[in-house]
């Protein structure tokens, strides 16, 4: 049994409980190559990705950390802590759905969520502080039928603004994304949302063009992989 070191909410950073994590479920580990100048938020850091090699429950598939987070899929105990960012305005301002208006719509939302991960063995997963151990968002890759192609999104409490780990994340699933048998991406932000589109940039997305998304104007980037 590994007691409190699971893949839930509980989930604690600690090199015991990651050992315990990597030894019960078979976990490769992957890091991407270290760069001599990176003026990035990320500044270079080690990146981790963590794999099962044998089939876990559907809610175990995988993990992921970056320096100051580890990410893994939602369950929908999360509800009541993702609500707090789902229901935000201030975050929700360029999503182009808004914000949820009540909890059910929070369940509803990371629902799809689980069943994407069911189908395709990653999702939109839960971002865990590494010092609180508290959620602060989601990310990840969903599939979007408007680009045909696999999309990665971010999206972080207001109170862990402006301090790089948009930028972070979103370099751990550009890393995670050829080893999950993918070899390119799509993103999309707000032609106003300033801060969404330095993270693409800094993260290795290249932008292609101009476009209405869900009703919402949009620079395109793409990552090939």
């Amino acid at each position: 049994m590994l007691g409190p070191c699971t893949l839930d909410k509980r989930l604690t950073s600690s090199p015991f409980c990651l050992a315990r994590l990597r030894a019960n479920f078979g976990i490769l580990e992957a890091r991407a190559p270290r760069r001599a100048a990176d003026t990035s938020a990320f500044g270079g850091r080690r990146l981790h990705l963590h794999v099962m090699r044998h089939s876990p429950p559907e809610n175990m598939r995988a993990f992921l950390e970056s320096q100051r987070t580890i990410l893994r899929p939602f369950q929908l105990e999360d509800a009541e802590s993702a609500h707090k960012w789902f229901s935000d305005p201030h975050v929700m301002q360029f999503t182009p759905t808004g914000p949820e208006l009540n909890i059910d719509g929070t369940r509803a939302r990371i629902a799809k969520y689980i069943a994407h991960q069911r189908e395709k063995g990653f999702a939109k997963w839960i971002v865990i502080d590494r010092a609180s151990h508290e959620p602060i968002g989601d990310s990840g890759i969903l599939w979007f039928e408007e680009f045909n192609s696999f999309e990665l999104g971010y999206r972080l409490r207001s109170d862990y603004w402006r301090r790089g780990l948009a930028t972070e994340i979103a370099k751990t699933w550009v890393a995670a994304a050829r080893p999950f048998g993918l070899s390119e991406l799509h993103a999309f932000a707000h032609i106003d949302n300033f801060p969404s589109l330095a993270v693409l940039r800094n993260s290795g997305f290249i932008k292609i063009r101009q476009a209405s998304v869900m009703g919402m104007e949009s620079f395109i980037f793409h990552h090939s992989l």
